[in-house]
């Protein structure tokens, strides 16, 4: 299977493995700088759980994937946009964030877009009819069926 930027084509549909900003608003946090408490933790783990399960639930479908560690979902995307040739779409209100990772940012005036990220991975995914595209929905479904790492 090729999962290659060259490959996005309008109409496609972006994927994120789980929450965003858990590791890098964890991270900042236990530094002990900030007076600021929240019940996160780091969400570092093997990604090779739900690329298998996006593979077989999407198969040739899955056009790219890229790890959003470094410069989170943002860089991310804007490489992407980059090597692709096309303007993404993004629907914030669509981002999985926890509510702690938001409120972490606002107040810090972070972006949590541009938080690092650590056991997640982001996919572009061929759209089928529906909302969210079935095969995206049937790969979230089974990576919410799996057994859980913690």
């Amino acid at each position: 299977m090729r999962v290659d930027a060259r490959d996005v084509r309008p109409g496609d549909r972006i994927v994120i493995s789980g929450f965003i900003g858990d590791h890098g608003i964890t991270i900042l946090l236990a530094r002990g700088d900030l007076e600021l408490e929240a019940e996160l933790s780091s969400d570092t783990r093997s990604v090779l759980p739900m690329v298998e399960a996006l593979v077989e639930a999407a198969g040739p479908g899955v056009r790219w994937m890229r790890d959003p560690t470094r410069g989170g979902v943002a860089t991310a995307l804007n490489e992407l946009a980059r090597d692709c040739g096309l303007a993404i779409h993004l629907f914030e209100q669509c981002v999985p964030m926890r509510d702690a990772v938001r409120g972490a940012c606002e107040l810090l005036g972070l972006d949590p877009l541009h938080i690092a990220n650590e056991g997640q991975f982001i996919a572009v995914v061929a759209p089928r009819p529906g909302r969210c595209g079935a095969r995206g929905a049937a790969a979230h479904a089974r990576w919410r069926a799996r057994p859980r790492d913690r």
